[in-house]
């Protein structure tokens, strides 16, 4: 009755190991596809990609992790097993059975139960993944959503875990490998293969102090408890770190995003427009989808040319020091950066090692041209990089003084305007999740 209590539990761990991994990424492979294959994406685009990227690593995470806790527990599992069932096993070797045909049976009955478990978790992720779905349609304010899983996702939610676990299974067979019949039927094999266990256990106990010695040492004859519960609040310990570093990341975008940024509305338009809004306290600007060649990395982002810097957007060139960590007006730029040069945004900086002085390559309307990083942009957009205007207007062949995007106190006519709010909003509801998670 024990051992069909602990295979149920076997079997509920391997549909939620597979129901995770799915639940994740049947919301992330069909729209990363379609995202990378639409070229120019918006803002809020952007930060939905970016919680995919986000998403994508969580998922391989815990897959690791459940998988790895399963795994440890598949050992426990035929721990009992082969201490309890090693006389049949001798019974099994003297009628002619072989090492490899027991450890077979074993191999198969892991492979039928991680199957069955793994189908039902990819059924589960399926269905359950409309909520993140669903969630992420409010917080990017993203539509056509759709659900799918790609090959390599299918492939490491399903065959990677059954073969970790029935690898487990051999590994385990090893304890009664090569065991002489006589031996399993007379029951010496615990006490042969365990002392030295129990022995270590002992030593252990013996440097605790005399008085917590007893409830020590009658654990650490336990040694595969000890483990399984260190295990666990590992795990725990994991998944809480993780979601509090995610926390603190999104702070960050917050605060970023919300430093300098005095516009309310962000309008953009289909066609180059001229005129009526660089002559009123909006800034205007020219945008357009470049690829920026960093790192050995080739990236799709958005390349802003900036007219004047005016209490609408000012762009932090310096990280804040001393004084309380709050920025000073010398930290920030005066004026929009000069011909052939670049502002780049942090991403540039941290993660794809981009610094001042270098040489960034990028292509923007099919011409490819190098340019001098001088600064570092702090509260840039997520994904932007800032040239000169006027030199980008040449690149793209329009019209001296056009463009294409406000930002402003006011929606403007014949645009597409986004609440700065329903920007933040978005930010601050993945914060929100992110917290849930960490305190949940």
């Amino acid at each position: 009755m024990r051992n069909k209590v602990f295979a149920a539990f076997l079997l509920l761990l391997t549909v939620l190991t597979s129901a995770m991994f799915f639940f994740v990424m049947f919301s992330v492979d069909g729209n990363m596809a379609a995202l990378n294959a639409a070229g120019a994406l918006t803002e809020s685009q952007r930060l939905y990609m970016n919680a995919l990227n986000s998403n994508t690593s969580l998922a391989y995470t815990f897959l690791s992790a459940t998988a790895g806790l399963t795994a440890f527990v598949y050992v426990m599992y035929f721990y009992r097993f082969f201490r309890e069932y090693r006389t049949q096993i001798g019974c099994l070797k003297s009628l002619g059975f072989k090492d490899r045909q027991i450890c077979l049976g074993l191999v198969i009955f892991v492979a039928g139960l991680s199957a069955i478990g793994l189908l039902i978790g990819l059924l589960a992720g399926y269905f359950l993944a409309d909520i993140l779905i669903e969630g992420n349609k409010h917080t990017y304010l993203v539509t056509r959503l759709v659900k799918g899983a790609g090959p390599v996702s299918l492939m490491m939610g399903l065959a990677a875990p059954a073969l970790v676990f029935c690898l487990t299974s051999v590994c385990c067979y090893g304890t009664v490998r090569g065991k002489e019949p006589g031996v399993l039927i007379a029951g010496n094999l615990t006490e042969s293969k365990y002392s030295p266990v129990l022995r270590i256990a002992d030593a252990v106990s013996k440097l605790i102090p005399v008085k917590d010695k007893f409830p020590y040492r009658i654990a650490f004859r336990k040694p595969l408890a000890v483990l399984l519960i260190a295990a666990a609040v590992m795990t725990l310990s994991t998944f809480v770190i993780l979601g509090r570093s995610l926390n603190i990341s999104n702070r960050k975008i917050l605060e970023s995003q919300t430093d300098m940024h005095g516009y309310l509305f962000d309008t953009k338009f289909e066609g180059y427009k001229t005129g009526a809004a660089l002559e009123s306290n909006n800034a205007a600007y020219i945008e357009s989808a470049a690829r920026i060649y960093a790192g050995g990395h080739e990236l799709e982002r958005t390349v802003v040319g900036l007219y004047a810097i005016n209490g609408m957007f000012r762009l932090r060139i310096n990280k804040p020091e001393g004084n309380g960590g709050i920025p000073k007006l010398e930290d920030y730029a005066d004026v929009p950066p000069e011909e052939g040069t670049v502002f780049i945004n942090p991403e540039l900086a941290e993660i794809y090692g981009v610094k001042r002085g270098d040489t960034l390559q990028m292509e923007i309307a099919g011409e490819r041209r190098a340019f001098t990083v001088t600064e570092t942009a702090y509260n840039a957009k997520i994904g932007a990089v800032y040239l000169n205007a006027g030199e980008l207007t040449q690149i793209l062949r329009a019209p001296s003084g056009a463009y294409n995007g406000v930002m402003g106190q006011t929606e403007l006519p014949g645009g597409t305007s986004v609440s700065i709010y329903d920007s933040f909003g978005a930010i601050e509801r993945s914060l929100t999740s992110n917290d849930i998670s960490a305190h949940g």
